[in-house]
């Protein structure tokens, strides 16, 4: 992602660089768990909140909630080109679009269900709205088995 382009013409950069980034976060809430990934970003949120941040502040308050360096997980996604190869191949970041039939929205059901479920519906209805003739189908995680694929989670 350091290195990604923008091109005004087109989007797909956004786009990419936005699905990478999602990505990264579920894999530093995976390492870190769920209260202090959330912990860590609330005390970022609050320590710079108004403020401009650059991608080196998020790392550096992460790392120091993780308690440790966390070079093999950020350099990976932040430096190099296409998906770590760490990465579960289930995920899509790129492809989708051309995918959709594969693809199931599943929303958290904690603190926050019902305004999570709100969100999964406005997506589902902002993917038909992009002249789809597929309507992309949602699930709460609680209905849906742990099986990864191609899955956008609300949570």
């Amino acid at each position: 992602m350091s290195r990604t382009k923008v091109d005004l013409r087109s989007d797909a950069w956004h786009r990419a660089a936005e699905g990478k980034g999602v990505l990264l976060l579920h894999k530093l809430r995976e390492l870190l768990g769920h209260k202090a990934f959330d912990d860590a970003l609330d005390d970022f949120g609050l320590a710079n909140a108004g403020k401009p941040v650059a991608t080196a502040d998020f790392r550096a308050a992460i790392e120091k909630a993780a308690g440790k360096k966390l070079k093999d997980i950020f350099d990976p996604w932040l430096d190099e080109t296409g998906m770590p190869d760490d990465q579960p191949s289930a995920f899509s970041v790129l492809t989708f679009q051309e995918e959709q039939e594969q693809t199931l929205i599943v929303y958290g059901t904690g603190i926050e269900g019902n305004i999570n479920r709100e969100a999964a519906e406005a997506l589902q209805q902002a993917v038909r709205a992009r002249h789809s003739n597929y309507t992309i189908p949602i699930k709460s995680d609680q209905d849906h088995p742990r099986t990864i694929c191609e899955t956008i989670t609300l949570s």
